[in-house]
């Protein structure tokens, strides 16, 4: 099962391992890059529906409130403001692929894009994606205070920033 689009060439898959090793090899025949990934990826199939109620159940205990800056789901790129829509979504986004391409599509009109992860191939992907784009990795208390600066070289408040 393909569980990421991440760009037109470039897809993530997931499946028993026996024919995750056949498709590798088929795709190599055709002289496709294959890269392992971790085995998290598989949570974006059909794969981990067993886990579904045991996000259910934990997603019940938490408070949603709707957001004032709509949230984007990797599993459809839709902007989602309702609590209760996300909460649905959290759990499809288990089971569903990551539609990455079309994510990083939604964010075309921005000058600025905030990457808020630990992680730094996330930032090196969206600006693949983005090579003329300000991309800012906010992972320490340092990017903050990096961040802080670029808002007051541009004389602009954080808050100012679509």
């Amino acid at each position: 099962e393909i569980v990421g689009f991440n760009s037109d060439v470039e897809f993530i898959i997931t499946g028993h391992s026996q024919v995750v090793d056949q498709i590798i090899i088929q795709a190599k025949k055709l002289r496709a890059k294959c890269i392992n990934q971790s085995v998290d990826a598989g949570l974006y199939s059909k794969l981990a529906e067993s886990i579904v109620p045991s996000v259910e159940m934990y997603l019940e205990k938490i408070d949603f409130k709707d957001t004032t800056c709509p949230v984007v789901f990797c599993s459809d790129a839709k902007l989602i403001s309702e609590s209760k829509e996300i909460r649905k979504r959290i759990i499809k986004h288990v089971i569903s692929p990551i539609l990455w391409n079309k994510v990083l599509a939604r964010f075309d009109d921005c000058d600025m894009l905030l990457i808020p992860t630990p992680g730094k191939d996330l930032m090196q992907k969206v600006q693949e994606y983005y090579p003329d784009k300000k991309v800012v990795l906010v992972a320490t208390p340092q990017d903050i205070e990096n961040l802080k600066n670029i808002f007051n070289e541009n004389n602009q408040k954080p808050g100012a920033v679509d």
